[in-house]
């Protein structure tokens, strides 16, 4: 049995393949060791372990992880995996490489995430050649939910929406005040979980003028920041997460701006993935 996990920033997909049927996914908190502490990771892997059963039987765990891409902290990962699963064989990657799994499979291309985070890469003959390092979400992540919901703040904020959407906008927050708001922001932790919870409202309005200028700009940021630094002759987009997949249409729009092609999105990898363990 091969045990495949996916974590992101906000949630862990698990999925179980046993004769090359995948089990249906089960759902953890996500799991970057960067923000999460040890004893929540330990808790959470133990109850997927518990989820599905026999965990002595688990020959392989394949982990793809944001904030894995320190070796310290995929060896912490592998030894909290290690504690539950230990008769398996373990490999920790980043959710980056496993994007490329997801959605490339044996493919070259440029492969992105445009989930709660995002970031981005060169890969080809199944390796990731180059990487723009991601720079977090208080310096980077353009594009991406936590990207988005932060402009839509900065405008709400700054008295720049226009008065149809401020007024939608403050019934989406509950009515939170600026201090209540600025409070989220600067003194709870995890504000990037806060930014992404308000881009369902870019969705919900995307065909307003405003938000859909105000999404086009951060897509726009995505490609400038990230795409663009690449080489410029590999033209074959490829991209994984919820915002990639949900506003595809407009993702496709900004690429073809830029000279790219956007062959596929792909909202969860997790899928993806199993698919490809299941072919090895």
């Amino acid at each position: 049995m091969i045990l495949i996990a996916d974590s992101g920033a906000t949630k862990t997909d698990w999925c179980l393949i046993n004769n090359g049927k995948c089990s249906p996914v089960f759902e953890t908190l996500g799991l970057n060791p960067t923000y999460v502490s040890s004893l929540v990771i330990s808790d959470e892997i133990a109850s997927a372990a518990k989820h599905f059963g026999n965990a002595s039987a688990v020959e392989k765990v394949f982990f793809y992880g944001a904030g894995c891409a320190d070796e310290q902290k995929r060896n912490d990962m592998k030894s909290e995996l290690a504690r539950c699963f230990q008769n398996a064989e373990i490999e920790v990657y980043t959710d980056l490489f496993g994007a490329c799994r997801a959605v490339c499979g044996d493919k070259d291309g440029i492969v992105g995430i445009l989930g709660t985070g995002s970031n981005s890469c060169i890969y080809q003959n199944g390796k990731i050649v180059e990487n723009i390092p991601s720079a977090g979400y208080m310096l980077g992540d353009e594009g991406s939910g936590t990207y988005i919901g932060k402009m839509l703040l900065k405008k709400y904020l700054t008295k720049r929406m226009p008065s149809d959407i401020e007024e939608k906008f403050s019934e989406f927050i509950g009515g939170l005040s600026r201090n209540e708001i600025l409070n989220i922001v600067y003194h709870q932790q995890q504000p990037n979980k806060f930014f992404a919870s308000l881009t369902p409202f870019a969705i919900e309005n995307k065909q307003h003028d405003f938000i859909y200028l105000l999404v086009a700009q951060c897509f726009d940021d995505f490609f400038e920041n990230q795409i663009l630094l690449y080489d410029r002759t590999m033209k074959d987009f490829y991209m994984v997460g919820s915002v990639a997949s949900i506003l595809e249409n407009q993702l496709k729009e900004c690429a073809e701006k830029h000279g790219y092609t956007l062959r596929k999105t792909l909202q969860k990898p997790i899928q993806g993935l199993a698919d490809f363990h299941a072919k090895k």
